[in-house]
């Protein structure tokens, strides 16, 4: 979110929580797209992680029916 218009600029002896350059209007959702790219990886991950894990349970319990156990 913008700053209003009237808003006062912080001069050299004032803090303020607005980096120059976050005032820009083009740059205002990047994080978003950022974490929302981070979260799907994340779960393609874990997605495929649990998929493996199946995979090799399955393929062990065939091999332990086919042994004769």
């Amino acid at each position: 979110m913008l700053p209003p218009v009237n808003a006062p600029v912080a001069g050299e002896g004032e803090m303020t929580l607005l980096s120059p350059t976050a005032l820009g209007r083009d740059d205002g959702r990047d994080w978003v797209v950022v974490v929302g790219v981070v979260a799907i990886a994340e779960l393609v991950l874990l997605w495929a992680a649990a998929c493996v894990g199946l995979w090799r349970r399955r393929t062990a319990w065939v091999r332990v029916v086919r042994a004769g156990g």
